[in-house]
């Protein structure tokens, strides 16, 4: 990529070319097969060491280049602002920085001044944004639809497919989950010591792949969440049979249903992983009962990522899974079905460790930590009184965040206690809710008010009742009753893969997040941007009927020639600001089966285009088509759904300010590099010429 943006191709325009433009507009262009819900993934291969790195998505695309100019730079930090705060939309806003781009070059080369393509492109984009709030539907629309829906088909007879009916395994998994609660609850008030119960299982919620038929829209899939076999309650007095438990759709909480189609319209082609979304969803209720809300939280989910194992193994977990090391096997082992007591460590769990702020300072030294104690040293002193310390407290397991003396955990072996590192702070956060433990920094600040009660820990399996190694280490799964957190374990056979599966799953996530947070979508499938393509020609029309009317003699009121300028030249950049939205949208369209090719697309774009323009409400005529673009969910027994596709209000909407803001911030780079220091009061203030400002 960098011999790209190095070539001489650039360097024969540096004397009167805007270069940043050019680089951002190659740039993007690279990723231009990214875009859409059929991506096609990209190897990038380091030519010194020859290692190649996997990605399907822009943040990851620019994270793996080596971009060392100062544009691509910007760009990168763009990409990845947006990314850390959205997760989502980030293709788009690269897509749309190199359409714009080319925008803004074509602009320049029709000699229009660099300060009325900042202005026109603005007031454009402003424009559409407003234009488009007309597409939005809240989500309160969306409950009463499933609700209907719900009610039609429950009317209709139409029972759950077999395939969605609750297993044996499941409903025998959930009933020793309630089991071992009410237990929980009854003896909480005892002794600890006392207390030997069996810890409450785990519930793992499997990823079922299931078969898709595309219809006339871009790929994306819903699978109702009320036909979920993980959503019934099972009595607890008994392990009823599946047929006793099949799912009535009219006695699932309409929560559950509108947001399982809220979800699967969200997934944009990822059905697998929003999939595992709507089982975290489905998790996290049965973890809360009697909830009167859908509870869905962000810091509630971590992800373990498996490589080398079927995708098909991809399951959602109560608790915690995490590694451990093999040695550990006899103690997971041994604390299993016991209830245990805890301690959280918000730092390192080592000797020298000191809080930032407390660490000590390289010219003092303490007379202590020279002193050579015979047959003994300072870290075999602090590991002897830190075992002391958790023998007397009776600590089972301790959860760190950071890292953990070596000596310490080969110490806690023989004693039974289970040392877990590497903890992020959410899950922490999570124990430290439903165990009653207090997180601390040092170990001398334990006392016996941190101490937890309540966790439990057990060998994680597969469905395949196997027990799964991950390197030289053993999946275990921590957990509590009733505690919120949910892990999603991520699998997949191909190793280069994992980490796009899990960015994949994290946009799912994020995508249903933002939409429960606005409390609105837009209609997706492209019909925002052909909405907003089709308002700027409009305005394009507008504005050339606006300047015909002033040449032909009428009143023009002009308070500068800036703004004359602006009318005159405003038609041309609109029009050059739609291509862009004309190249996402055929560019869309053309990753995905609905067009075999970008003639086509065009072709099936300028159709649509047509009959807008013939009509009395554009809006009103998106709508209608888009009620016809239905996708197919074709279950293996025949059973098939329908629903829609939507987009995120706020990261697509951010995603334009953000392409926009960061090509008019290089175009006005460049102007400044070529005619010096630029600001467009010393452009109306000039006795000049407007020739001498227009750049080439």
């Amino acid at each position: 990529m960098n011999r790209i943006l190095n070539s001489p191709c650039f360097v024969t325009m540096t004397g009167r070319g805007h270069i940043g433009l050019q680089q951002l507009s190659s740039l993007a262009a690279s990723a231009r097969t990214l875009l859409g819900p059929v991506k096609f993934s990209k190897f990038i291969v380091d030519q010194n060491t020859h290692e190649t790195v996997l990605t399907c998505s822009a943040f990851r695309f620019l994270e793996s280049l080596n971009l060392t100019s100062a544009v691509g730079q910007l760009l990168f930090e763009t990409v990845q602002m947006h990314d850390k705060v959205y997760k989502t939309g980030t293709t788009s806003l690269l897509f749309l920085v190199g359409a714009w781009s080319n925008a803004a070059l074509e602009c320049l080369h029709q000699d229009i001044p660099i300060s009325v393509i900042v202005s026109a492109m603005s007031e454009g984009l402003n424009s559409c944004i407003e234009e488009v709030r007309s597409l939005q539907i809240p989500l309160p629309n969306i409950h009463k639809k499933s609700v209907h829906e719900r009610n039609s088909g429950n009317r209709s007879g139409d029972s759950s497919p077999p395939e969605l009916m609750p297993s044996q395994d499941n409903i025998c998994l959930l009933n020793e989950q309630l089991t071992g609660r009410a237990c929980f609850q009854q003896k909480n008030t005892c002794d600890l010591g006392e207390i030997n119960s069996k810890c409450p299982t785990s519930t793992a919620v499997p990823y079922e792949p299931s078969y898709w038929m595309l219809g006339r829209s871009f790929p994306s899939s819903r699978a109702k969440l009320t036909h979920s076999r993980h959503l019934n309650r099972p009595e607890e007095n008994c392990c009823p049979s599946p047929q006793e438990h099949a799912v009535d759709p009219a006695g699932v909480l309409a929560e559950d249903y509108h947001l399982g189609r809220l979800a699967m319209s969200l997934s944009h082609g990822s059905q697998h992983c929003m999939k595992l979304v709507e089982a975290v969803v489905a998790c996290m209720h049965q973890n809360v009962d009697k909830m009167s809300n859908v509870h869905f939280n962000i810091v509630d989910i971590v992800t373990c990522c498996l490589p080398g194992l079927s995708s098909s193994l991809s399951c959602v977990c109560s608790g915690y899974i995490t590694s451990v090391s093999v040695e550990n096997t006899v103690v997971v082992k041994y604390l299993q079905d016991r209830l245990l007591r805890c301690l959280l460590f918000e730092g390192d769990l080592t000797e020298r460790y000191r809080h930032v702020g407390f660490n000590r300072t390289s010219n003092i030294t303490t007379a202590s930590d020279h002193v050579n104690i015979p047959g003994s040293s300072l870290e075999d002193i602090w590991v002897k009184s830190a075992i002391n310390m958790l023998s007397e407290l009776n600590v089972n397991l301790i959860l760190v965040k950071g890292y953990v003396s070596e000596s310490l955990v080969q110490q806690c072996i023989p004693k039974n206690i289970l040392i877990v590192s590497q903890v992020n702070h959410n899950v922490l956060q999570a124990f430290c809710e439903v165990t009653g433990a207090i997180p601390v920094t040092y170990l001398t600040q334990v006392t016996m008010c941190c101490v937890g009660t309540g966790a439990c820990v057990s060998i994680w399996k597969t469905r395949m009742s196997s027990t799964v190694h991950l390197g030289h280490g053993l999946l275990i799964n921590v957990s509590a009753p009733r505690i919120s957190l949910v892990t999603a374990v991520l699998t997949n056979t191909v190793p280069a893969k994992m980490k796009a599966m899990e960015d994949e799953f994290w946009s799912c996530v994020y995508r249903l997040n933002h939409a429960i947070t606005d409390q609105k979508v837009f209609i997706g499938g492209g019909s925002v941007e052909l909405l907003c393509l089709s308002h700027l020609q409009k305005l394009e029309v507008l504005s050339l009927k606006q300047n015909n009317k002033s040449s032909t003699g009428q009143v023009y009121h002009t308070s500068s020639w800036l703004t004359g300028c602006i009318d005159h030249y405003k038609p041309n950049v609109l029009r050059a600001m739609a291509n862009g939205w004309f190249k996402y949208i055929a560019t869309i369209m053309c990753n995905t089966i609905k067009c075999e090719s970008e003639l086509e697309a065009r072709t099936l774009i300028h159709d649509h285009l047509q009959k807008i323009s013939k009509v009395n409400s554009p809006v009103a005529y998106i709508r209608k088509e888009y009620a016809k673009d239905i996708v197919y969910v074709d279950f293996p027994n025949k059973f098939e759904d329908t629903f829609e596709i939507y987009d995120n209000v706020t990261p697509k909407v951010e995603a334009w300010h953000q392409a926009l803001d960061l090509t008019l911030l290089v175009l006005q780079t460049d102007a400044e590099i070529l005619t010096g220091s630029w600001t467009p009061r010393q452009l109306l203030n000039s006795q000049r010429s407007v020739s001498e400002f227009v750049l080439l």
